[in-house]
């Protein structure tokens, strides 16, 4: 139908004559004369890089003022002595923090020093992906922003972005390796020659980078170098200039960051396994990955990770035939390999929720409920434990976060029953959540729970009664959990 033509700016040709009512608003009102508390901040700082995260509140639960009432120095130190290896729930637990999104420190400059040992702390673990979404999301020109994305860029395989930025202007990265390297990947052959050229003359450069970067840009004198093992601590650089001379090294021996460069399985199904397993156990690869790349092929030979590979392809072929005594049998097969190599809380995670829905039997239904009390579902597993179960009473009070005797427990259990028979905090962490510093005092209780679990019992129960104060029961539970279940006296 034909209608009058529209305005270029559509909202022109809407009368303006709407009848929208007014908000009354009335005056502030004060009760003194005192000046009120503001808080100031520049137009054109934005936001700063130390409070970018992956994980909205939404999901992690923390409030925004997680890091804000605690110092710089003092969050990087804690950040850099929370151990979590072995323990699944504090490594969970610690990834979240790393990636959530949150206000920064209360001295936190524009620096990104808060952002930069997050990072690195991610880098340690493994968690290479990570590390790189942050970086590329905080988007920081810092000098040590730009040298670690580097090295993650180095690590994942992603060179291009980096590079050409460090070629488009080359103060953003100090170190003359970057610039040597990023010039060659950018095709500036010549510039990169002369830039290693001067600063061997002016020996500005580490000796074994050095040699590697003569061998990697084929100069003349790069063919009378004698072959040069590597050194006791490997650069990401250092590992790609091997890589690139056709001495690739092999990341078994090397920090747990260099695992994933062979989760591609360019290096061969071997190296994927041990990669994959690596970082499994470490809490920074996802247990469905880990079981697409156990099943993705027949094993090769017997023995070690191959065994593994056998026994939970048979036992993930008995789960879907859903035959309980098929079951028990792979499950008895494949449940102490997991156990051995650290792998049990990534099996639980996978498999533990079925395993609750099929009826097994004598031992085979003893080892479904220790794996599904290590599973997000220990709540119902524990309800079902049999009255003999020698650490029934221990367990079903922790699954339900309930007070526990600890008359007839000794040792660690006798600490964990303790641990849950209040909430309550010592003083020092007490201190610090009234006066702001969330995310110091879990740091804090994460160091705790390790040193706990280590055998001091104070540190243990302060740990545990710290993560139930702060709303983090499920945390204390699953780790509680894990340390009964691991015990092989349980």
């Amino acid at each position: 139908m034909a209608q009058d033509p529209l305005s270029a700016i559509d909202w022109l040709a809407v009368d303006p004559t709407l009848d929208v009512p007014l908000q009354q608003r009335d005056p502030g009102i004060t009760d003194n004369a005192l000046s009120p508390d503001i808080e100031i901040q520049p137009l054109d700082q934005g936001t700063s890089a130390d409070a970018v995260g992956l994980l909205p509140r939404a999901v992690t639960g923390f409030p925004p003022d997680l890091w804000k009432g605690s110092d710089a120095q003092s969050l990087i130190k804690a950040l850099q002595a929370a151990r979590t290896d072995g323990h699944p729930a504090m490594t969970a637990l610690f990834l979240t923090m790393l990636l959530a999104e949150a206000e920064p420190p209360v001295d936190s400059g524009r620096s990104g020093t808060f952002l930069a040992a997050r990072v690195q702390r991610l880098i340690e673990l493994g968690a290479v992906d990570a590390a790189d979404a942050l970086l590329q999301r905080a988007d920081a020109t810092a000098p040590e922003i730009i040298g670690l994305q580097f090295d993650v860029a180095l690590l994942t395989g992603r060179t291009s972005q980096i590079c050409s930025r460090i070629n488009a202007s080359p103060h953003l990265n100090p170190e003359m390796t970057a610039r040597i390297f990023c010039a060659a990947r950018g095709g500036d052959w010549d510039g990169a020659a002369l830039m290693l050229n001067s600063s061997l003359a002016l020996d500005t450069l580490p000796a074994r980078t050095g040699h590697l970067l003569l061998q990697f840009l084929d100069a003349d004198d790069a063919g009378s170098l004698p072959a040069l093992p590597p050194g006791q601590r490997t650069t990401p650089l250092q590992f790609r200039l091997y890589e690139a001379i056709g001495e690739r090294l092999p990341t078994t021996r090397l920090p747990r960051a260099y695992a994933t460069l062979d989760l591609d399985g360019d290096a061969g199904w071997k190296a994927q396994l041990d990669a994959a397993e690596r970082l499994a156990a470490a809490g920074v690869l996802s247990e469905n990955r880990l079981l697409g790349i156990y099943t993705d092929r027949k094993r090769a030979a017997s023995g070690g990770v191959w065994d593994r590979v056998d026994a939970i392809q048979r036992f993930d072929k008995a789960m879907k035939t859903g035959e309980p005594a098929a079951i028990g049998i792979a499950l008895a097969q494949v449940w102490p390999r997991m156990q051995a190599v650290g792998l049990e809380v990534a099996f639980a995670d996978l498999f533990g929720a079925d395993l609750l829905k099929h009826t097994l039997d004598g031992n085979a239904r003893r080892m479904a409920l220790d794996v599904a009390l290590l599973s997000p579902d220990y709540e119902i597993a524990a309800r079902n434990l049999p009255a003999d179960h020698k650490q029934a009473a221990l367990i079903k009070g922790i699954a339900t976060g309930t007070p526990i005797s600890d008359q007839g427990l000794t040792g660690q259990h006798a600490t964990l029953a303790r641990a849950f028979a209040a909430v309550e905090t010592d003083r020092a962490l007490l201190h610090m959540l009234e006066t702001g510093r969330l995310g110091e005092a879990i740091l804090t209780a994460i160091r705790r729970f390790e040193s706990g679990a280590a055998g001091n019992a104070n540190d243990l129960v302060s740990a545990i009664r710290t993560f139930r104060a702060v709303g983090l029961e499920d945390t204390a539970r699953r780790a509680a959990l894990h340390l009964i279940l691991s015990d092989p006296g349980t």
